[in-house]
């Protein structure tokens, strides 16, 4: 196949490390493969509305690919940092679940004063 700066594929949950949203494959060349991380409760959460909401799904794959390239070319810089980024993928899961859960309750709050 072609090859892209960023692909995107789900990892099985038998295949995940632990329950960050997502991966990055570091020993790929020059092409970032970004796992989506089945084992993730924000994973579980998003991926029924990621395939009916195209426009959520292409924000989502920005905003992670992004974050996976710049993951991939500084870990090729420097090995050292690869520990960081764990910690990174890891506190950005966590928060983007606190937000979703804040998010739901003020839009439930929403629905029942409307």
């Amino acid at each position: 196949g072609s090859r892209a700066p960023v692909r995107f594929e789900v990892k099985e949950v038998e295949d995940c490390e632990d329950n960050a949203l997502y991966d990055v494959d570091l020993t790929n060349g020059d092409e970032t493969i970004v796992y989506m991380q089945a084992s993730s409760p924000l994973y579980a959460l998003m991926a029924p509305v990621m395939k009916n909401e195209k426009d959520l799904t292409y924000a989502l794959k920005l905003f992670l690919g992004s974050l996976g390239y710049a993951e991939h070319m500084d870990c090729k810089a420097d090995p050292s940092r690869q520990e960081m980024w764990g910690d990174v993928r890891n506190d950005i899961s966590s928060r983007v679940y606190k937000m979703l859960d804040i998010l739901r309750e003020q839009l439930n709050n929403e629905e029942v004063e409307a």
